[in-house]
């Protein structure tokens, strides 16, 4: 587990595409201005959550002058085998609120411009009184939100009883909920197990907008 307090020091806000193009000098840069702002503030971090993809530990020890920093990954990776995994492990992931942009954008990307997501004045005359997120669109971001944690010894074999119990609306926030439900034989692959999540897309109230279980293969220890 991972615990962190008021001292530690978090830029998840550096994406992949802000670093594009740009030299070693001004990368470093970039880093460096987002830890005078924490600096400013008189925040003397102890834990450093960088974007893995740009700078390992010895280069932002080395932009910083400071060997006491300790680097933890923002996209966590683990090297976790069917072995050690344990039913009735439970993680929850971050918060993510749902906008109207969001709506849209994914109308655009699926076609999916059925008039309960995208007519205000249809909407208003149905069952909840307002637009709706597309059910894919909340399964796609409450189940992307779990992806901050990667096992390298799994991968994804598919999602079964997939439920929305409940609508999602402009400004909910929601957040996902992953529990070991199962483990198993893998019937056709001896050097896997089989690992059930139970994954609920929780709202702010706690109220499950989506349920489904995601099947992962992962490979056995000593295979």
């Amino acid at each position: 587990d991972m615990h962190f307090t008021d001292a530690d020091l978090i830029l998840p806000f550096y994406k992949r595409s802000e670093f594009a193009g740009l030299s070693y000098e001004k990368q470093a840069k970039k880093i460096r201005k987002g830890y005078k702002i924490f600096r400013d503030f008189n925040v003397n971090p102890e834990i450093w959550i960088a974007p893995s993809h740009c700078f390992d530990k010895i280069t932002l020890q080395a932009i910083f002058n400071e060997t006491s920093i300790r680097v933890v990954s923002d996209g966590i990776a683990l090297n976790q085998y069917f072995e050690d995994y344990n039913v009735g492990d439970k993680r929850t992931t971050p918060g993510r609120t749902i906008t109207e942009t969001d709506i849209v954008m994914h109308a655009m990307h699926s076609g999916d411009f059925f008039p309960h997501h995208v007519d205000a004045e249809f909407a208003k005359k149905g069952p909840f009184g307002q637009r709706i997120a597309q059910f894919s669109c909340t399964f796609s971001i409450g189940i992307a939100l779990t992806a901050s944690i990667v096992n390298k010894r799994a991968f994804t074999y598919g999602f079964e009883r997939l439920r929305f119990p409940n609508p999602v609306f402009i400004g909910d926030t929601i957040h996902t909920k992953v529990t070991i439900k199962e483990k198993k034989d893998d019937p056709k692959r001896p050097q896997y197990g089989q690992v059930n999540e139970a994954c609920e897309i929780l709202n702010q109230n706690d109220k499950c907008v989506c349920y489904s279980e995601h099947i992962l293969l992962v490979e056995r220890k000593n295979t």
